[in-house]
């Protein structure tokens, strides 16, 4: 009878240390697994918001061309750009993300478009965007030098417990 108590305390600590393990090891795995999800997400998000920057940039340039002789270029430009990629100007910004001077401290010196699914159909990349919301998506694009264009999730990314919403600080943060 000892030898069968000896034996089963003996199973006991021995299923007790393997349960030790295999916990050790799931948390782990867990905490990998976690951290590939939220890279694959920031790595979206930026995707993202490179196809909309080197599309917008595309149907600029060829409004550009269409536009070479004519006078009011940037009116007439504006114009095209709205009605092409079925943009819609945001007349105050303020009113749809609250903080955006803290990631845009010149956000005054940008006009600001929404963009929509119908953009992104124009655009020839609605099956690039992964995971749309309504208005998620925001052209920003500097009033005086229109070269300088940011993209902006209104949603934001979180990374290491900070969010941030434009392409630029999206880039310079995966790029550390």
């Amino acid at each position: 009878m000892k030898y069968l108590n000896k034996h089963n305390i003996t199973s006991v600590i021995i299923l007790l240390v393997l349960v030790i393990i295999i916990s050790v090891i799931a948390t782990f795995v867990f905490k990998k697994e976690s951290k590939i999800i939220e890279t694959s997400k920031i790595e979206t998000s930026v995707t993202n918001m490179l196809s909309i920057k080197s599309k917008y940039k595309l149907f600029s340039k060829e409004i550009n061309t269409e536009l070479i002789n004519t006078d009011n270029k940037e009116e007439k430009k504006e114009n095209m750009l709205l009605e092409k990629l079925h943009l819609s100007k945001i007349d105050n910004i303020q009113e749809q993300i609250t903080n955006v001077e803290s990631f845009l401290p010149d956000y005054t010196q940008y006009s600001y478009y929404k963009t929509s699914l119908e953009t992104f159909e124009a655009m020839e990349i609605q099956n690039l965007i992964d995971n749309y919301e309504e208005n998620q998506y925001i052209i920003a694009i500097n009033t005086t030098d229109q070269s300088k264009i940011e993209i902006i999730d209104s949603t934001g990314v979180v990374i290491d417990d900070n969010t941030y919403y434009t392409l630029s600080k999206l880039q310079e943060m995966t790029n550390q």
